[in-house]
């Protein structure tokens, strides 16, 4: 061994496994953080063992919603207490910023999507910020990176209390399709927390190497299929060993969970009327916000069982009234099918453009918490002809998995491993 080592090749050998079995390991320098749309997380690579730990916080929550509030001009709220005040107040709470991240627009553009949203858009120098108001009178234009910043700052503070040491660096992951200045803002977002970001790297990529699919042998295309909050998209990338290009990408930027609930609670309120008569019209904001828990809990509940049992209590500003209705599994397909039939055309678009088969895509991804719902990983296991699909990561956080892999690359965390290239290739997203 000596001789094939080297003495100084033995050395290191010797003190690396003494330090593996008789010092405490060492702590993790670097986060990587996956800041998503409708939720977010963070993770961090365990030098010595090589695991991957994506961190929970105070609450026991491995991911965030992506949502802060200003309740006055003394106090944010992020993550989970911003997302109980939502309805309370809705003009001081920012989400979807991510949306707007480094994009330009002009104040006609914004104003046809402010009906998507409860606090006023505005273009500063063409550029988007979310305006509000305090109770005193005290006016603020909040940009995008600000709001990513706010949940970056809380999950960096959620990293440093769970590996009890400061962090001030990061990885993060951006959509494929981001261009500079996107991702140039999303790093800004990160300075603006407190993390020097090293390297951003795309979330298709991120997912693949969570699934260690970089250190394949043989040269392959992958199909990565994202459907988080807000969101579906679908990317091919051929790789070859660490080396990834993006060659197809589509999307729908208004099609996943957000909009499966959307249709559930018009489903509930229908038949609280018809069953209970409830009167939509005395229905208070708290019912409200009950009402769009409930439809969160049933779609994941409906994910592993056939049934779930809604039994909640609405206020009302008369009286109160106890409701209990059955949903089925069956019956959550059948009033989202047709969102359910969208599923696969981003993946049909993007074989399209890339002039592929399904039988020559040699790994499928599934990346987001959406992706979970039976009904889905049914089309797109039949689209394939009944291929298996990469699911024993949790999709809602195989990218964050991944980024905190690359975080520990970049900080030469032992075990070593061969950073993710990736090639710039130009392909245009189609929007569907």
């Amino acid at each position: 061994m000596y001789e094939y080592l080297g003495i100084t090749g033995a050395a290191l050998f010797f003190a690396t496994m003494i330090s593996n079995h008789f010092l405490p390991p060492p702590k993790p320098v670097m986060v990587g953080v996956d800041l998503g749309t409708t939720y977010s997380c963070v993770g961090v690579f365990q030098p010595g063992s090589g695991e991957v730990h994506i961190l929970r916080d105070d609450a026991g929550k491995q991911t965030i919603p992506s949502i802060v509030g200003y309740p006055n001009q003394h106090t944010v709220y992020t993550g989970h207490t911003a997302e109980r005040q939502i309805k309370t107040n809705p003009h001081r709470t920012i989400y979807d910023a991510k949306r707007f991240i480094g994009k330009n627009f002009t104040q006609e553009q914004l104003d046809e999507l402010q009906e998507l949203y409860s606090f006023k858009l505005t273009s500063v120098n063409n550029q988007p910020s979310f305006y509000i108001k305090f109770d005193n009178g005290e006016e603020r234009n909040l940009r995008p990176e600000d709001i990513g910043a706010e949940i970056l700052r809380e999950l960096k503070k959620t990293a440093e209390d769970r590996v009890d040491t400061s962090i001030n660096m990061g990885v993060m992951s951006v959509p494929a399709d981001f261009n500079w200045d996107q991702r140039n803002y999303t790093a800004k977002a990160g300075q603006l927390a407190g993390l020097k970001i090293k390297r951003i790297i795309s979330e298709p990529t991120a997912a693949a190497m969570a699934y260690g699919l970089h250190k394949k042998d043989d040269a392959s295309y992958i199909m990565v299929v994202d459907i988080g909050g807000g969101t579906s998209d679908v990317s091919i990338l051929f790789t070859n060993g660490p080396m990834f290009a993006t060659v197809a990408l589509a999307g729908n930027n208004r099609l996943g969970g957000q909009d499966f609930n959307e249709v559930l609670y018009n489903y509930l309120l229908d038949r609280a009327q018809s069953d209970f008569n409830v009167d939509q019209g005395h229905l208070t904001d708290y019912d409200h916000q009950i009402l769009r828990e409930t439809c969160e809990e049933i779609k994941l509940k409906l994910s592993v069982d056939e049934v779930m049992i809604v039994d909640i209590t609405l206020q009302q500003s008369t009286r109160p009234i106890h409701i209990v209705i059955t949903v089925t599994r069956q019956m959550f397909e059948d009033i989202n099918k047709h969102l359910f039939d969208k599923v696969l055309e981003p993946i049909k678009a993007t074989l399209e453009y890339a002039e592929l088969r399904t039988s020559d895509i040699s790994d499928i991804v599934l990346v987001g918490g959406s992706t979970r719902i039976p009904r889905i990983r049914q089309l797109i296991t039949k689209y394939f002809d009944g291929k298996e699909l990469n699911t024993s990561i949790d999709p809602e956080l195989a990218v964050c998995t991944g980024v905190a892999l690359q975080a520990g690359i970049e900080s030469h965390s032992w075990p070593l491993q061969v950073a993710a290239l990736e090639v710039n290739s130009g392909v245009k997203k189609i929007s569907l």
